[in-house]
């Protein structure tokens, strides 16, 4: 594969969303033809305002991957690099994912949050714009930025639905990385870990 991902900035931001770089790789694995994808591990390296490559091979000689998708297709493990390639982003668009601290209902002391609104985000924009929410209320006295590192999930949803989301915070290393357990009405779909800048 070698293919360009036409990004954006989001609101103010001067880096490219997490949640965007997933969904457009993600849509691009599956524009290939074979087996459904599964078994999702997305870590992401460092924030980027560069225009983005997905390849997958890795040329000795290049920096780090912004981030790397390791996925399953069928029986086979495979892996998709995103690579900056020296152009600036140049397009941006409208985005308030404040709307979801309004709707989430967070429980402080056990670090859980639930969720049964509706949107036009992405399903990945929900999860983390979820995350983000939840760790705003039960870390509120810490100062900093949480971002996204990796997410895991069973599979690729692209669309959001309905149903009830309920998020746990399972583990906290010294309140600077941080895994988040997902559920979508009662069955777990996946972890996001968050880290504080």
């Amino acid at each position: 594969m070698n293919k360009h991902l036409q990004l954006g900035f989001k609101g103010s931001r001067q880096y490219l969303q997490g949640p965007d770089i997933y969904n457009g790789t993600l849509q691009a694995i599956l524009a290939e033809p074979g087996e459904a994808v599964h078994d999702i591990n997305f870590s992401f390296h460092r924030l980027t305002g560069d225009v983005l490559l997905l390849s997958d091979r890795l040329i000795e000689s290049e920096t780090k991957p912004v981030a790397v998708c390791s996925y399953a297709r069928g029986a086979n493990r495979r892996k998709i690099y995103v690579i900056e390639t020296g152009v600036p982003v140049s397009e941006r668009r409208d985005y308030d994912e404040r709307a979801f601290a309004a709707d989430i209902v967070v429980d402080v002391d056990a670090a859980t949050a639930t969720w049964t609104a509706s949107t036009d985000l992405s399903d990945i924009e929900t999860w983390v714009a979820l995350t983000k929410a939840l760790h705003q209320r039960v870390y509120a006295s810490l100062g900093g930025k949480w971002i996204l590192v990796r997410c895991k999930f069973n599979e690729y949803v692209e669309s959001v639905g309905c149903g009830r989301r309920e998020l746990r915070i399972a583990s906290n290393l010294q309140n600077r990385l941080t895994r988040t357990v997902l559920s979508l009405d009662g069955h777990a779909v996946g972890e996001i870990h968050f880290s504080l800048l």
